[in-house]
Order: structure tokens, then sequence, then C-alpha cells
């Protein structure tokens, strides 16, 4: 995946931070 030139890499990093825990935290049901 590329990162979005538009968005500071800190950003990401923290979307993706939020986004992996979110899934693993209360979003497993869903996958």
């Amino acid at each position: 995946m590329q990162p979005i030139p538009s968005l500071p890499q800190s950003l990401l990093s923290a979307m993706e931070f939020f986004w992996d825990w979110g899934i693993w935290g209360w979003g497993s049901g869903f996958f």
C-alpha cells in the first residue's frame, strides 16, 4: 500500500495503529 502524499506520515501511522487496534479490539467480529 502506497502512502497518500497529501497526508503526513505521522497521520498515516496513527490511522494504521487505530485501524489495527479497532479490528482486534472491537471489530474482530466483522472479519
